[in-house]
């Protein structure tokens, strides 16, 4: 099973090292760091998701997700 995950460096529930390292000891898995993005991929503090940069990073992290799968749909 391959795995692609998205943390952000600034969360706030998971502590990004700690992510990162079970992330990469995993096989066939892919680690993606958010700079600045807080627990959800958002902005600090935004709550209900609208900040502009929460938005970007939604957008910009599911055209990667597109991306992988298809690299990926037949292996």
């Amino acid at each position: 099973m391959r795995v692609l995950v998205f943390h952000g460096t600034a969360d706030s529930r998971t502590p990004f090292d700690v992510a990162q390292s079970l992330t990469l000891k995993a096989a066939h898995s892919e680690f993606v760091a958010v700079e600045g993005a807080d627990h959800g991929l958002c902005w600090p503090g935004d709550d209900d998701f609208s900040h502009p940069t929460t938005r970007q990073w939604h957008s910009q992290a599911a055209e990667r997700v597109v991306t992988w799968i298809n690299t990926h749909a037949s292996s």
